[in-house]
């Protein structure tokens, strides 16, 4: 066995192999690129385990339910296909259209932290808010009947 660094080549196989990474975000009517969505192990500072979900969509797609679309898709995906046990976020405590999302798709807010340089970016200073959902927790929100009405958004 050799090993070696990632290269940009690995991205694909490994997304494919654990479900994990970036993922375009096209709008369905247009085939227009909206943003992204990713789902990868949780390193971003604040966080402490867990896998995190991520989204930045265009803002000419903000308020068309697209970030709850493609969140719920990856969430189903991270505990019904990838067996994972909490998926988290992170979110400026003063975005309120991205903890509505979050909240909407079932993640309850257990903190807020604050970076050590929160003056580089206006709204900063109120903190960043951590949002995390479990697998039981999931597992409670979730109808069964519905899981297979939120497989067709997502895609590998």
């Amino acid at each position: 066995m050799l090993l070696r660094r990632f290269t940009e080549a690995d991205a694909a196989p490994l997304a494919a192999l654990y479900g994990l990474g970036s993922f375009a975000a096209i709008e369905k009517e247009t085939g227009q690129m909206a943003g992204r969505f990713s789902l990868k192990p949780a390193n971003s500072h604040g966080l402490t385990g867990g896998t995190e979900l991520g989204y930045r969509l265009y803002p000419a797609f903000w308020g068309r339910g697209l970030a709850t679309e493609g969140s719920r898709a990856l969430i189903a995906s991270a505990f019904e296909r990838l067996h994972l046990d909490r998926v988290v976020a992170t979110t400026m405590a003063d975005n309120i259209g991205s903890w509505r999302v979050l909240e909407k798709c079932g993640l309850r807010r257990v903190r807020t932290f604050h970076y050590p340089d929160a003056d580089l970016m206006p709204g900063a200073e109120h903190g960043d808010a951590v949002y995390e959902l479990t697998r039981s927790d999931w597992t409670m929100l979730v109808n069964p009947a519905e899981i297979e009405d939120r497989r067709p958004g997502y895609s590998s």
